[in-house]
């Protein structure tokens, strides 16, 4: 997933627990719904400390 995005040229900084969220959607057994408003949370706080 790290090279598609990068593909698209978006980099993303090391230790930002991206790869951690990445094992614990695919490990999850959460409604893909719940999943969502996880990877959103994680984006939007993500884009907050960016800037």
């Amino acid at each position: 997933m790290l090279t598609f995005l990068e593909i698209q040229g978006v980099s993303i900084q090391d230790h930002t627990g991206l790869d951690d969220l990445m094992v614990d959607i695919v490990e999850s057994q959460d409604d893909q719904e719940l999943l969502a408003l996880r990877v959103s949370d994680f984006l939007y706080e993500l884009s907050e400390h960016s800037s």
